[in-house]
C-alpha cells in the first residue's frame, strides 16, 4: 500500500517552543548583561561623586582648621600682651581701662577673673558675649593659667547667629587670676570673606540627575539640591535609609517616598570624621542602556526569526526529498539488519551443529576404542593401538574446549596477559618437540631453523605465545602433504631500552590458501575446504584466536600463501628483557632417570577420586611418595599434624568442597612453623586462565599445573622446585 507524502512542515510545538526559548534566553541574557553593566556604571558614577564630595569636605576641613588656627594664634598673642599692661596700672582695672586696652589691641572684649574664677572686671562689645563665654570660663584648663603664668589657653565658641568668638586666657601678673581676651567675627564678615560649608557644592554639575548631600550627622549642611540644606537628615527618607542600611562606598537600593510619588533610588554613603557624604539618583535614570539594548535585541531577534522562517520555507522541498531518501535507506537498513539477524541465527545454529559434531566425534572415538579394547582384551598390539587413538581423541577434545573458551574470552575482552619470566629457547624447543610427534604420524618433518637471538631471558606471557605458535604450526601440520616440511624460525629484530622485538616465521609446504579464503582467514569457524572438519579435525577457531592474542599483546601478523605451494606466517611481538635472569633448572642427563622424583614426599589435595588416582600413579611412576587429602580442610590438618619438613611439595586442587585450594593455601602459609612459608605449593586445576593463575599466586601458591596433567610437565615442575 502506497502512502501519499505531504509537503514537509514543522510538526508539533517544537519550533515555537524553541523560538520562545531562544527569545527568552537571548533577550534575557541581553537584559541581564545590560542591567549588570548599568548597575556597575551607576556604582562607579556614584563612587566618583562621593569621592568628589569627600575631597571637597576634606579640603574645607583643612582650610577651616588653618583659618581657626590663625585666629586663635592672633588672640593668644593679644592676651599675652594685655596681661602685662594690666599688671601695674595707675588705678585699679575697671571697665573703662579694659575698653581702652581692648580698643588698642582690636579686641571685642576683655575679662579679668580672680583666683576663684569669678569675673572681677569686664568689657564687652555686646552683653550676650559674656554669657556665650561662660561655658569656656568654667573649664579647669582655663583656670590653670592663673597658676602657670607661661601657659596660655585658647578656644573658639560658635554663636547662634552664625558668628564665632576666638578667645585666649593668660595668667595675671598683678595678682592671682586670669586675663581673658577675645575677638568676635561677625556674620557679615564670614559670609563675605569666610569659607562656608554650604558653598562646597555650588560648582558641582549633575549629569544624571543625581543628588549630592553633606551632613554633619544630624542636619544637611551642603547639597546640590538647595531645598535640602538645613533639613534634619532623619526627616529625609533616602538619607535615613542610607544611614541605617548603607556601608561605606557600597551601592544599595532604597525607597525614596516623598508622600506623593513613591519610587526607588540607588544611593551610596561615605562616613568621614565630622561629616557624612550621600549621593543618590532615581532608579529610572540608570537603565537607559538596558532599554536601548533590549530594543536592539528584539529587532535583531525579529530579523533572525524572519530569516530562519524563510530558510525553513525554502528548504521544505529539499528536506522532503532527503526525508524520502532517508526512509528508503532506512528500509534497506532494516532489510539488511533482518538479513544479518537471519545470518546470525544461522551462524548460531551452525555453531551448535559444529560443536555437537566436534565434541561427539572424539567422544565417539574414545568410547569406540574402549569397546574395541575390551573386545580384544588379549591382543596387546590392538590394546596399544586403541590407547593411542584414545589419546589422540582426548587431545582433540581438549584442544576444542580450549579454543572455544579462548575465543569466548577474546570476544568478551577478558583475556589477561601474564608478566612472568621465561626462556625463549626452552619455549621454542618445547613447541617443536610437542609438534614433532603429531607431524611424524602424518609423515611431515619439522625443521628447527637457526635462531638469531641476543636476549633469551624474557618477561611476558609464555602461555599465550605458545598458544599462538601451536595454533599456526598445528595448522601447518594438518594441512600439509605427505613428506612435507614445517619450519619455525625466530630472530630478534631490535631492542628499545628494556623491550625487545622478535619475529617468528612459521613456514610450511602444505596445500596453501586461495586468494578468496585469505580475506576470511581470521574469521571464526572459517575453513576453506568443505570436508576440512572431517579430513583434518579442525574447528576453524585457531587463526581467530591467534590473531586476537597477537593484537592483545601489541604485535602484528602477516602471511603469504599460494594454493598448492604453501604458507608462510610472520609474527612480530614485543617482550620485556629479564634483567634478573634465574639459572636454568632443566633435568640433566643423570637426573633424567627412570625415577627422577625418588625420595620426594608430596601431599596431594584432590576431591575427585579419579583425578586422585591419576595423580598418585604419575607421582609413584616418577619415584615420589604421595599422601592423599580428600579436600582442602584435610590437607591443612595433615600438614599441621606432620613433622616439620615432612613434605617436599603440595599439589593443591583449586576447586574443592568446604575449603578450596586458595583458602587452604592461605591457612598453611599462616601457620607458625618455618616450612609453612617455604614448602612449594603447586596449583593443580582445570581452571586454565591467566586470572586463575594470578589468584593462585596471590593466595601463596608457587606454580600452576593445568588438567589434564602431563606426566613430563609434572615431573619437570616438581624437579625444579626440588632443586630450589
Amino acid at each position: 500500500m502506497r502512502t501519499e507524502k505531504k509537503l514537509w512542515r514543522p510538526e508539533g510545538p517544537s519550533f515555537p517552543i524553541a523560538a520562545v526559548l531562544v527569545f527568552l534566553l537571548g533577550v534575557g541574557s541581553v537584559l541581564l548583561l545590560s542591567i549588570r553593566s548599568d548597575l556597575a556604571e551607576a556604582e562607579e558614577h556614584l563612587l566618583s561623586v562621593v569621592s568628589y564630595a569627600s575631597e571637597q569636605c576634606t579640603s574645607y576641613s583643612m582650610m577651616s582648621t588653618a583659618s581657626e588656627t590663625r585666629g586663635l594664634m592672633r588672640v593668644m598673642e593679644e592676651a599675652r600682651q594685655v596681661a602685662p599692661e594690666l599688671a601695674y596700672p595707675e588705678q585699679a582695672p575697671d571697665e573703662a581701662l579694659l575698653r581702652d586696652c581692648a580698643r588698642n589691641h582690636y579686641l571685642s572684649g576683655i575679662l579679668l577673673l580672680d583666683g576663684d574664677g569669678e569675673i572681677a572686671a569686664a568689657c564687652a562689645s555686646h552683653e550676650e558675649e559674656i554669657g556665650l563665654l561662660m561655658s569656656e570660663l568654667g573649664k579647669e584648663a582655663l583656670r590653670e593659667t592663673a597658676r602657670y603664668p607661661k601657659k596660655t589657653y585658647a578656644g573658639r565658641v560658635y554663636c547662634p547667629d552664625g558668628s564665632y568668638i576666638d578667645m585666649a586666657a593668660h595668667g595675671r601678673y598683678d595678682t592671682e587670676g586670669v586675663v581673658v581676651a577675645y575677638y568676635r567675627t561677625p556674620v557679615e564678615y564670614i559670609r563675605t570673606y569666610g569659607l562656608l560649608f554650604t558653598t562646597l557644592l555650588d560648582s558641582y554639575q549633575t549629569d544624571r540627575e543625581e543628588t549630592l548631600v553633606v551632613t554633619d550627622g544630624r542636619k544637611v549642611i551642603a547639597s546640590s539640591d538647595s531645598a535640602l540644606v538645613g533639613l534634619d537628615s532623619d526627616e529625609t527618607p533616602v538619607l535615613r535609609n542610607l544611614t541605617r542600611r548603607g556601608r561605606n562606598d557600597e551601592m544599595l537600593t532604597v525607597r525614596s517616598d516623598d508622600g506623593e510619588t513613591p519610587h526607588r533610588s540607588l544611593g551610596m554613603v561615605r562616613r568621614g570624621r565630622t561629616y557624612y557624604v550621600y549621593a543618590y539618583m532615581p532608579e529610572r535614570n540608570i537603565f537607559g542602556n538596558t532599554i536601548r539594548n533590549a530594543a536592539m535585541a528584539l529587532f535583531f531577534y525579529a530579523v533572525v526569526l524572519m530569516l530562519v522562517m524563510t530558510l525553513r520555507w525554502k528548504t521544505a522541498q529539499s528536506y522532503q526529498a532527503r526525508r524520502l531518501r532517508q526512509e528508503r535507506e532506512y528500509q534497506e537498513k532494516l532489510m539488511e539488519a533482518a538479513r544479518r539477524a537471519e545470518r546470525a541465527n544461522a551462524a548460531k545454529t551452525e555453531f551448535l551443529q559444529r560443536m555437537s559434531h566436534d565434541i561427539r566425534t572424539p567422544i565417539n572415538g574414545i568410547q569406540g576404542m574402549v569397546a574395541i579394547g575390551d573386545h580384544y582384551s588379549g591382543d596387546l598390539q590392538k590394546q596399544a593401538e586403541c590407547r593411542q587413538k584414545i589419546r589422540v581423541s582426548a587431545q582433540l577434545l581438549l584442544e576444542l574446549v580450549n579454543e572455544v573458551l579462548d575465543m569466548g574470552k577474546l570476544e568478551a575482552g577478558e583475556v589477561t596477559l601474564e608478566e612472568r619470566p621465561f626462556d625463549l629457547i626452552e619455549l621454542l624447543d618445547a613447541v617443536s618437540t610437542s609438534l614433532e610427534y603429531t607431524a611424524k604420524e602424518r609423515g611431515v618433518r619439522v625443521l628447527r631453523a637457526p635462531r638469531r637471538l641476543t636476549h633469551t631471558a624474557l618477561v611476558g606471557s609464555p602461555v599465550h605465545l605458545k598458544r599462538i605458535l601451536m595454533n599456526i604450526l598445528s595448522n601447518a601440520v594438518k594441512y600439509n602433504r605427505e613428506n612435507g616440511t614445517v619450519s619455525l624460525a625466530c630472530r630478534e629484530l631490535r631492542c628499545e631500552g628494556n623491550t625487545a622485538w622478535f619475529e617468528f616465521v612459521c613456514a610450511d609446504t602444505g596445500i596453501g590458501m586461495s586468494e578468496e579464503y585469505q580475506r576470511h582467514i581470521f574469521e571464526p569457524f572459517t575453513q576453506e575446504l568443505v570436508d576440512a572438519r572431517s579430513s583434518y579435525s579442525g574447528t576453524g577457531l585457531g587463526m581467530s584466536i591467534a590473531k586476537g592474542l597477537i593484537d592483545r599483546m601489541g604485535g602484528t601478523i602477516e602471511f603469504e600463501s599460494r594454493s598448492g605451494v604453501g604458507t608462510t606466517f610472520r609474527i612480530a611481538l614485543p617482550f620485556r628483557v629479564d634483567c634478573e635472569e634465574a639459572p636454568s633448572a632443566a633435568l640433566t642427563a643423570d637426573e633424567a632417570e627412570e625415577m627422577p622424583l625418588r625420595g620426594m614426599r608430596v601431599l596431594v589435595a584432590e576431591d575427585n577420586a579419579l583425578n586422585m588416582e591419576i595423580a598418585e600413579f604419575l607421582l609413584r611412576s616418577a619415584g615420589a611418595e604421595p599422601v592423599n587429602a580428600s579436600d582442602g580442610r584435610e590437607a591443612v590438618e595433615r600438614f599441621r599434624a606432620s613433622a616439620e619438613g615432612s613434605f617436599d611439595a603440595i599439589l593443591m586442587d583449586m576447586m574443592m568442597p568446604g575449603l578450596d585450594g586458595c583458602e587452604a593455601t592461605r591457612a598453611i602459609r599462616a601457620m607458625e612453623r618455618p616450612d609453612a612459608k617455604t614448602v612449594p605449593i603447586l596449583a593443580m586445576t582445570a581452571q586454565a586462565f591467566a586470572e586463575d593463575r594470578r589468584r593462585a599466586q596471590e593466595a601463596g601458591m608457587n606454580d600452576y599445573l593445568t588438567k589434564p596433567l602431563d606426566a613430563a610437565t609434572l615431573v619437570r615442575v616438581l624437579h625444579v622446585w626440588r632443586k630450589k
